[in-house]
């Protein structure tokens, strides 16, 4: 059994590694580890040629249906490797585990972690 969900998450652009961290956060989530995204392509069958970054501060993107434009013939999470964590910027995977609802929005807070 696979307890929880590893998704892209959606964002307006893309994140350094500490960005990255904090938006999955946001999202109730955590950025997920590598085991998880290949457990994800494994079971999930998470297909997604987004280059993302993961706990480790790699960049992987998991391929199910392989094509040409997103790293060749083989299924497999393709791995770009460890870019600078402050300078790059990339999307993120986050994790979120099973029964974990969205964290509780309080009435009449607004958005405090918007600056």
């Amino acid at each position: 059994s696979f307890p929880g969900k590893v998704y892209f998450l959606k964002t307006f652009r893309k994140l350094s590694y500490s960005e990255a961290v904090q938006a999955c956060k946001n999202n109730g989530a955590a950025v997920a580890k590598v085991g998880q995204l290949y457990a994800a392509w494994k079971i999930q069958l998470l297909d997604r040629c987004e280059a993302g970054w993961l706990e480790d501060g790699s960049i992987r993107y998991p391929i199910v249906n392989p094509r040409a434009r997103c790293g060749g013939r083989e299924p497999g999470v393709r791995n770009l490797g460890f870019p600078d964590k402050k300078y790059k910027l990339f999307g993120v995977y986050c994790f979120k585990k099973a029964g974990d609802a969205p964290p509780e929005k309080k009435q009449g807070e607004g958005h405090p972690n918007r600056v």
